[in-house]
């Protein structure tokens, strides 16, 4: 073997050598880095905020006197309705009987905001009975199903689910003086009390609906046999609202 084999292969030895202790090197490092922690967030939100910037109004109305009503039920067949639409337009649908009910002037129908919904969701808006935790299934308008055995006067039928206006709910002089029942309400959203209303791009910083709905004159069950005055002065009444999705 000559002196240039042996320095070559001397060379090829160190080469490999140094390799290896490369590789060895590049190994531990690799083992010995800790792992690095990051952060995942997420904020639940499980209700959506209300504003009623116009206050739903029915405005005023003629009624001197309501229609005889069906024994225990409060509700003649043939009672008035007073109809106030999402767009402003107030009516009346009078009953077969007399005396009649007339609206004059004033009905605003109530405006409600609703901020950051997202895009593509179904929303259902739901009602209350005040201080009531499950929602009521309103009747379709006309049906008048505002009576019911619970509605001796308009205390009772708040208390029993119904949603009334009356001059003092709860307090009033005559229990057996006339009231409104609400028998439905409706929106200028498309489904938006019934299957669900589908958020546009547009609904989605504020979304915006109007609120019109149906009065029924009533008459306390206790006196459903007899027409009752209705009391002069302003009526008025609360009722709940949420917004769930479908």
């Amino acid at each position: 073997m000559t002196i240039a084999n042996i320095a070559s292969k001397a060379v090829r030895h160190a080469n490999l050598k140094f390799a290896l202790t490369a590789l060895a090197a590049l190994t531990a490092v690799g083992a010995a880095a800790a792992p690095q922690t990051f952060t995942a967030s997420a904020t639940v939100q499980n209700a959506v905020s209300l504003t009623n910037t116009t206050p739903l109004n029915f405005g005023t109305i003629f009624a001197t006197k309501t229609l005889v009503g069906t024994s225990g039920t409060g509700i003649a067949a043939d009672s008035n309705h007073i109809v106030l639409t999402p767009t402003g337009t107030a009516s009346v649908t009078p009953g077969t009987g007399t005396p009649k009910t007339l609206y004059m002037t004033g009905a605003l129908p109530g405006v409600f905001t609703v901020p950051g919904l997202p895009q593509g969701a179904v929303i259902v808006l739901n009602f209350y009975a005040v201080g009531g935790a499950t929602p009521i299934t309103l009747a379709a308008s006309g049906a008048g199903t505002c009576g019911g055995a619970l509605v001796t006067n308009a205390s009772s039928a708040s208390a029993g689910g119904k949603i009334v206006l009356a001059p003092a709910l709860g307090s009033s002089s005559d229990p057996n003086a006339g009231y409104f029942c609400v028998d439905s309400f409706v929106t200028d959203k498309t489904n938006l009390t019934t299957t669900g209303y589908t958020v546009l791009f547009a609904d989605t910083t504020l979304f915006t609906f109007k609120l019109g709905a149906d009065l029924i004159t009533s008459v306390p069950a206790a006196a459903s046999t007899t027409a009752q005055s209705f009391a002069a002065g302003a009526y008025s009444g609360s009722f709940g609202m949420d917004i769930t999705f479908n």
